[in-house]
């Protein structure tokens, strides 16, 4: 196929190629295309964060959402083919999972690790690819998400987490207590079933107010007497990786 496209010299552009080349063997059957995003950019809006453009070319999945435990909704209801405006977040490591049309069943979840491939004050893009159901899609590639930098070089697949810390949050509760409050919260947890837990506060800006810092042990009270009145958001992780979020209400 051949196609044609007018572009702005002065312009930067991102072009993705989505769909099936063959005329058999996949459902649904999407045809081979270009989809191609205008005003695109090679650096983060503000520093001290990574731009995320996200663009969706699994063929099986009609729309997908996306979510991120420190963020929250990052997508929604994304169609095949389309791409969604830039995701601005403050540079760091984050679980990214990625839900189907319902909203509530999980296709999977990834490991965004910004901090650690030192993606500080750069534009990403990360493409959603391969099929949901590789038994209906001629036993192609899995569903998963792939990153470009803006330096160029191969897609980078992002890890997908299969490791016990999504069943663990299934199986274990984190409480904080009091909240809202005024000066000092408790956080409880399983201890047999989480350890090596720590801790850091972000604004609604999702500005880091307070950095991380170790829980001991459980439960753990925390002082948050210097914090301005407002919402928070407590990020907890295992290890480094980001596990739970809890909304918290200073007054």
């Amino acid at each position: 196929d051949t196609f044609s496209y007018n572009l702005d010299a002065n312009e930067q552009y991102v072009m993705v190629a989505n769909g099936i080349v063959s005329n058999s063997g996949y459902t649904p059957n999407k045809p081979f295309e270009l989809d191609v995003k205008s005003m695109t950019r090679k650096t983060s809006n503000q520093s001290g964060n990574t731009d995320i453009l996200i663009n969706h070319g699994a063929t099986d999945a009609s729309v997908v959402d996306i979510t991120e435990a420190t963020a929250g909704s990052l997508v929604d209801n994304l169609p095949y083919g389309e791409f969604d405006g830039y995701v601005e977040l403050l540079t760091d490591n984050y679980e990214l999972t990625v839900l189907d049309s319902s909203g509530t069943d999980t296709v999977g979840r990834y490991e965004a690790a910004l901090a650690e491939n030192n993606l500080e004050d750069s534009a990403i893009v990360v493409v959603a690819s391969g099929f949901v159901d590789p038994s209906k899609n001629n036993d192609g590639a899995e569903f998963g998400l792939y990153a470009a930098l803006a330096s160029g070089g191969d897609l980078i697949e992002l890890p997908e987490i299969t490791s016990s810390i999504a069943e663990k949050l299934e199986q274990t509760s984190i409480k904080v207590f009091p909240n809202p409050s005024s000066n000092r919260i408790n956080i409880q947890w399983d201890a047999s079933q989480l350890n090596d837990l720590s801790l850091q506060i972000i604004n609604q800006k999702g500005q880091v107010v307070r950095k991380e810092e170790q829980l001991k042990s459980s439960p753990a009270t925390y002082d948050i007497q210097n914090l301005k009145d407002g919402i928070y958001f407590i990020q907890l992780k295992q290890d480094g990786a980001p596990l739970n979020i809890q909304q918290l209400i200073k007054q």
